[in-house]
């Protein structure tokens, strides 16, 4: 361990947060351990522990403790995730909000025109739900770890 907190160590820690998190991990069978490896957000998790490791090494190398220190980075993923989640019912709110912004932007630019301002709201909002769209997809695509998480942990309970 002392190799690994040395400045010009060469041995770097990794695999040690899922233990810490899930102290159960190690009941695991062989073919809960093989279709969790299947699972598609396995490498996202395995990006995300990995983040934690080097976030808790910076806190136990200054003489922190590694544990908690594990426990608090990850518990910060979590919750940057639960502030930053936007879902359907947003991606609704916010189209219909730009197309009545976009309408009443041309009533009052056009004046009584009918078609114009109507047809760029409705397109002006659907270029934003788009966008929209494909920002919460990327999102969940990236937050999908806490269900492969989840997973690991239902299992271990289940085991």
């Amino acid at each position: 361990m002392a190799a690994r907190f040395a400045g010009d160590a060469t041995v770097k820690g990794q695999g040690f947060s899922l233990p810490i998190l899930v102290p159960r991990v190690g009941t695991l069978g062989w073919d809960d351990v093989a279709a969790i490896r299947r699972m598609s957000a396995i490498d996202r998790l395995r990006k995300v522990l990995r983040e934690i490791e080097e976030e808790a090494f910076e806190v136990a190398h200054s003489g922190g403790d590694l544990e908690q220190a594990v426990r608090r980075a990850y518990d910060q993923k979590v919750r940057e995730i639960i502030e930053d989640t936007e879902g359907v019912r947003s991606i609704a709110g916010h189209g219909l909000a730009e197309v009545l912004v976009g309408v009443a932007m041309g009533y009052a630019t056009i004046g009584l025109a009918l078609v114009g301002p109507v047809a760029g709201a409705v397109a002006g909002g659907a270029i934003i739900t788009t966008l929209k769209v494909l920002k919460i997809r990327k999102q969940r695509h990236d937050e999908a770890w806490i269900g492969a998480m989840g997973t690991i942990t239902d299992r271990t309970m289940n085991g």
